[in-house]
C-alpha cells in the first residue's frame, strides 16, 4: 500500500540522512585546527595567516632517482604537519606514524632489503618561509625549491607556536592528543601554568610517540639525535618513551652559555659559547668547516673580544657585530657550535661507531637561535641579513658533511617552519586587557599565556561570545582576530599515558579498541542499508501502479 511505501521510503532516507551527516558532524574546532584540549577561552591569531610560505625539501642522497620517482606522477603539492613524521618513518622503512600512508607520501621510495638509508636528518629552521628567505637572499635555500621535490606545508591548528608546531610535526598529532599548545599550557582545573616540557625525563614522559621513538623501536642500534639551540626544542623531536635507545641531544644552555650533550649517561657541558670556543669555530677551513661555503664567497667573521665581526662579500656598509653577552647572539651561535660539536663526536668522537653500521640514524635539529635574532632585530636589519647570510651557508654544507660521513646513503629534508608572524605586542595585549579586565581569570596571567587567554570559568556561554566579540573588535586593528573556544576535555598534560602506550600485559591496544568500534558500527550500518533496499521489493504491490520495485518495473510496463 501507498501508506506503507511511503513509511519505508521516508524510513530509509532517515537513515541514509543520518549515515551522511555523521561524514560530516566533525567538531568545529578539530575540523579548523584548533586543539580541543586546555587552549584557553580565546585565542588570538593572525586575521589573514600566510598561505604557501612553509615548505619542506626532500633530499635522497641514497638512492638519486627520488626527484625522478615522483616528478611524472600526478600527486599534491600540499603537505600537512601531522603527515612529516609518516613520510620521514616511510622513507627509512618505520611503521608510519598514523597507522596509513598518505598519498603523497607514497610516492616516496621505502626502505627496502636492497636500498636502506643509513641515516636521516629532518632540519627545521624557524621563522624562515618563502616569503622572508627571498627578501633575505638565501639564495641556497631557495635554490632546493627548484633543485629538489617540495611541497607546502599547511597549518592544522591555531595558534601558531613554535613548540606545539614541532611537536606535531615529531608525533604527527594535533594538539588535541600530545596536549603541547605552546611554551606555556594549562590543565582543565588547574591555576597556574607550567612549562610545556624541559630536557629532563620526567617532562617528556608526558609526551606521545615521535618518529624518532617508532625508530628507535623497530633499530635496536639506531642512534637518534635532536639539537637545537633551545632544550625544549630538542626534547620534542627526541626519543620520549624507550629508555634504552642510543639517544642523545645537544643544545645551549642560555644561563650557563654552555653546549650541553644529554644522553643516558646524563648531562655534560661540551663547550663553552666564548670568545676563544667560537674564534676557534670559524677559524676552521676547508671540508671540515660548517662556514665552508659562506667564507668562500668573499664575506668574513672574526672575533673582537666578546664581539663576533661579520662582514658580507659586496657589501660596501659597516661590518655586523654579534655581541656574545646577547642573549640571543649568544644562542645563534651557540647553535651551530652545537651543530659543529656534533660533527666532531661522529668524527672521531664517541659516536662514531654509529656511521658505520647498518642500522638507519635519526637527526632531528630544530634551528631555532635565527628565530632568536628576530625578536631583538626586524627582518631588515643588517643583523638578521647577516644571520640568514650565514645561516643559508650552513645548511647546505651541514646536509653535505651528514651524506660524506654516511657514504651518500642518507635521506634528507629540510622544513622552512614559515615566515616570522608578530602576536605579541604591547599594545594589543593593553587592549585586551582593557576589554576583559575583571573577566581574566584570578590566578592565570595573560603574559604568561598570550596568545591564549583565559577568563572566568563562570561566564556563560553567550557572555563568553560577547567578551570575545569585544576583544576581536578591539584586535582587529592590528591585523588579528580572537577566536571564541569553549573548553571540552580532559586535561591537556596530564592525559593518561595508557591512551596512547601499551602499560600491561594485555596485547589489546587503543588502536585495536578503535579498529574494532570502526568495523563493528560500519558492519551494523550495512546491514541496515541492506534491509531497508529489500523491504520495499518484498512488499511492494507492482500492480497498483506504483514504479517503488524497480525489480517488478520492467514486468508492469
Amino acid at each position: 500500500s501507498y501508506p506503507k511505501i511511503n513509511m519505508i521510503r521516508a524510513s530509509i532516507a532517515i537513515i541514509f540522512s543520518i549515515l551522511i551527516s555523521s561524514c560530516y558532524m566533525i567538531s568545529d574546532d578539530i575540523e579548523a585546527g584548533v586543539s580541543t584540549v586546555r587552549g584557553g577561552d580565546i585565542v588570538i591569531t593572525h586575521a589573514q595567516p600566510i598561505k604557501g610560505d612553509a615548505m619542506i625539501f626532500t633530499i635522497d642522497n641514497s638512492q638519486q632517482d627520488l626527484t625522478k620517482s615522483i616528478g611524472d606522477q600526478d600527486i599534491p603539492s600540499e603537505m600537512k604537519e601531522t603527515e612529516v613524521a609518516s613520510m620521514i618513518s616511510h622513507i627509512i622503512g618505520s611503521t608510519p606514524m598514523s597507522g596509513y600512508v598518505p598519498k603523497q607520501v607514497k610516492s616516496f621510495p621505502s626502505s627496502t632489503v636492497l636500498h636502506k638509508p643509513l641515516a636521516n636528518v629532518l632540519i627545521s629552521i624557524a621563522d624562515v618561509g618563502q616569503v622572508n628567505s627571498a627578501q633575505l637572499g638565501m639564495s641556497r635555500i631557495q635554490n632546493m625549491r627548484q633543485q629538489y621535490p617540495n611541497y607546502v606545508v599547511t597549518s592544522t591548528f591555531e595558534p601558531r607556536n613554535l613548540m606545539s608546531q614541532i611537536t606535531t610535526i615529531s608525533t604527527g598529532e594535533l594538539p588535541s592528543v600530545h596536549g603541547v599548545m605552546g611554551s606555556k599550557w594549562i590543565a582543565s582545573k588547574s591555576s597556574t601554568s607550567k612549562s610545556s616540557v624541559s630536557h629532563n625525563k620526567q617532562a617528556s614522559d608526558a609526551f606521545v610517540p615521535t618518529y624518532a621513538d617508532v625508530l628507535a623501536n623497530s633499530f635496536d642500534q639506531s642512534l637518534i639525535v635532536g639539537l637545537s639551540a633551545s632544550a625544549q626544542l630538542a626534547a620534542a623531536t627526541h626519543i620520549h618513551e624507550n629508555d634504552e635507545a642510543n639517544a642523545h641531544m645537544f643544545f645551549v644552555d642560555s644561563e650557563t652559555k654552555t653546549v650541553q650533550q644529554s644522553s643516558s649517561n646524563g648531562l655534560k657541558s661540551i663547550a663553552d659559547v666564548d670568545s676563544d670556543s667560537i674564534a676557534q669555530f670559524v677559524s676552521k677551513t676547508g671540508p671540515q668547516s660548517l662556514l665552508e661555503n659562506f667564507l668562500h664567497e668573499g664575506s668574513t667573521i672574526s672575533v673582537v673580544g666578546s664581539k663576533v665581526v661579520v662582514q658580507l662579500f659586496g657589501t660596501k656598509s659597516e661590518a655586523v657585530e654579534f655581541d656574545l653577552n646577547n642573549k640571543a647572539d649568544a644562542l645563534f651561535f651557540g647553535e651551530l657550535l652545537a651543530l659543529d660539536s656534533l660533527f666532531t663526536e661522529l668524527k672521531s668522537g664517541s659516536l662514531s661507531q654509529f656511521t658505520s653500521d647498518s642500522s638507519p640514524d635519526s637527526f632531528s635539529l630544530t634551528l631555532s637561535g635565527f628565530k632568536e635574532i628576530l625578536s631583538e632585530n626586524s627582518v631588515s636589519s643588517r643583523k638578521a641579513i647577516a644571520a640568514a647570510q650565514i645561516l643559508d651557508a650552513v645548511v647546505p654544507k651541514a646536509l653535505g658533511m651528514f651524506n660524506q660521513l654516511y657514504h651518500s646513503e642518507s635521506t634528507s629534508e629540510v622544513l622552512l617552519l614559515g615566515s616570522p608572524t608578530k602576536l605579541s605586542d604591547a599594545d594589543v595585549k593593553k587592549d585586551i586587557v582593557s576589554e576583559i579586565d575583571t573577566r581574566v581569570h584570578k590566578n592565570i596571567e595573560i603574559e604568561s599565556t598570550y596568545p591564549t587567554i583565559y577568563v572566568e570559568e563562570s561566564l556563560s556561554h553567550d557572555e563568553l561570545q560577547a567578551l570575545c566579540s569585544r576583544v576581536h573588535n578591539s584586535v582587529s586593528k592590528y591585523g588579528l582576530k580572537a577566536n571564541c573556544i569553549r573548553e571540552f576535555t580532559q586535561p591537556a598534560f596530564l592525559q593518561q599515558k595508557t591512551s596512547i602506550k601499551q602499560t600491561s600485559n594485555s596485547t589489546t591496544t587503543a588502536e585495536n579498541v578503535i579498529a574494532f568500534q570502526i568495523n563493528l558500527w560500519i558492519s551494523f550500518a550495512f546491514v541496515l542499508i541492506i534491509l531497508a533496499a529489500v523491504y520495499p521489493l518484498m512488499y511492494s504491490d507492482f500492480t497498483s501502479g506504483t514504479f517503488s520495485s524497480f525489480l517488478f518495473a520492467k514486468k508492469y510496463v
